[in-house]
């Protein structure tokens, strides 16, 4: 009886117990309006939007005035730190489909596949000065949970 036990419990701790929840996936990226302005949380993957549109999950659209807008199903928490979002807000609402990104603020995505993101601005920069254009680069490090649970493991 002991062996069994044992076998059950060592299976359980190398394999993962059946059914329980993906762990959390922590990534960086930068999003660029020169051709890599899309990203899908669940590959995690860059690449220009007008070549697949159904596959992104965040978009960043460079404008000449003001900041750069964001396109996705997303939801703004403020300046802030990702460690300090421990799960999705009960009464989230991600209407905010398209706004201006703010250096330095959290959001959370809500992604294709039903999963979320949680992600913090920690690079914006336009590149109008050094290119004559109306593009920006976008660094956001993130935490990705797959599977639709709305709790963070990191």
């Amino acid at each position: 009886m002991t062996r069994p036990l044992l076998a059950l419990f060592l299976s359980l701790l190398l394999l993962g117990c059946p059914g329980s929840p993906a762990p959390s996936e922590k990534g960086s990226a930068v999003l660029d309006t020169r051709g890599a302005a899309c990203y899908d949380f669940s590959t995690p993957a860059l690449f220009d939007c007008p070549d697949y549109p159904e596959l992104a999950d965040l978009e960043l659209v460079g404008k000449c005035e003001g900041r750069p807008l964001m396109r996705g199903e997303w939801m703004h928490l403020g300046e802030g730190e990702l460690a300090g979002v421990r799960s999705v807000p009960a009464d989230a609402d991600f209407s905010g489909s398209e706004d201006y990104s703010r250096m330095g603020h959290v959001y959370i995505v809500k992604t294709r596949e039903g999963g979320y993101a949680k992600m913090k601005i920690t690079g914006l920069v336009s590149l109008k000065e050094f290119t004559g254009t109306c593009d920006w680069q976008m660094t956001i490090d993130y935490v990705y949970q797959p599977g639709g649970l709305k709790r963070f493991s990191d």
